[in-house]
């Protein structure tokens, strides 16, 4: 079981209690987080790569359990999520997690570095069976550059969501 606590680092940016990040084979599983940062941006289990030459590619996230409990009153950030999928990523499995709690998305896709670096968007990935029947927020956030995913949540499917489609 990963235990947060309330603070975090306040010189690095986007707090994960798992982190993966760049080149490299990953499978994270069965793990027990429970995520307590007041940062704005914290973030349960990141996925991520801010070069382009380091794609992180067919990351498998699944049968973990998260819980995002920040101190009340705490406001989310632009990149607050249960499970963050950002930056050059692709063909990553997200399946059978469950994300409780309260922060900006149970689950994130997300252009990532910032403006002005040069911006990854994720690609081809699936998220797929994802519980987030005790969570606040949005089940499902993506930056409106990223496509060509699959999103299953419960029983309700749907493939190739548009941006403009909700999730």
């Amino acid at each position: 079981m990963i235990k947060t606590g309330t603070f975090s680092s306040q010189l690095a940016p986007r707090p994960e209690a798992i982190r993966i990040a760049n080149t490299g084979s990953y499978v994270i599983a069965h793990n027990k987080i429970d995520c307590e940062w007041q940062d704005p941006d914290a973030i349960g289990i990141g996925v991520f790569s801010q070069f382009g030459a380091w794609h992180l590619e067919h990351a498998v996230v699944i049968n973990n359990d998260v819980t995002m409990s920040p101190p009340p009153g705490t406001v989310f950030g632009d990149f607050s999520a249960g499970i963050s999928i950002r930056g050059f990523t692709g063909d990553n499995l997200v399946a059978n997690n469950r994300i409780g709690g309260h922060a900006r998305a149970a689950l994130a896709l997300d252009v990532f570095p910032l403006s002005p670096r040069p911006q990854g968007i994720p690609t081809n990935n699936a998220l797929i069976l994802n519980r987030v029947d005790d969570f606040e927020g949005a089940p499902v956030a993506r930056s409106q550059e990223c496509s060509n995913m699959q999103v299953r949540i419960g029983m309700a499917e749907r493939v190739g969501l548009n941006p403009s489609e909700e999730a």
